[in-house]
């Protein structure tokens, strides 16, 4: 114990304040957990859930393209039945009826494939660019908060290394 005080005399720490530093270090580290941290994640796992809901809203509006499709297919079918039971006299007439149905069946299920895919992409690039700003919004009020408050350069690159390994985490937490 004699040699530790005398290492941190030869130091010139005084204990007092180390222990200050030490206590005050760690209020600021539960403030920032508790006042920062908390609602961000939150906010990202509200704004995940939004993007899950708007990805399932995607999916259904395929799905009902898709049922759409079948049952255009499903008509084209019935019509192209009754046009040959009643023109098998006029089976030229028919086949190029039956013809021109078709290729008006697959491109309006291939135009509303494409609406539902646009529609798909353009909601996750507005979600993705929503959260880019939001995200750089909140790092900007980090930083602000940070240099506001009196910091040692020793403390201040702790406190940025923790804020880049915080939000390293919570990037992976958002991509899974």
């Amino acid at each position: 114990m004699q040699e530790f005080q005398n290492i941190i005399k030869e130091l010139g720490i005084q204990p007092s304040a180390l222990l200050i530093n030490t206590i005050s270090f760690v209020l600021l580290v539960w403030l920032m957990k508790r006042f920062m941290f908390k609602p961000v994640g939150l906010f990202i796992e509200q704004r995940r859930q939004r993007i899950h809901e708007q990805l399932d809203a995607a999916e259904s509006d395929r799905a009902g393209a898709a049922a759409e499709r079948a049952e255009i297919a499903a008509r084209r079918e019935e019509l192209l039945a009754a046009a040959q039971d009643e023109a098998q006299d006029v089976k030229h007439t028919a086949t190029q009826d039956a013809e021109q149905t078709r290729k008006t069946a697959r491109d309006h299920a291939r135009d509303i494939e494409k609406l539902a895919r646009a529609q798909t992409v353009k909601e996750a690039e507005e979600a993705s660019q929503q959260l880019r700003e939001e995200a750089n919004d909140t790092a900007a009020a980090m930083a602000r908060r940070l240099l506001q408050a009196t910091l040692t350069d020793e403390r201040h690159r702790a406190l940025m290394d923790q804020f880049i390994a915080d939000v390293e985490k919570l990037a992976g937490q958002q991509g899974s």
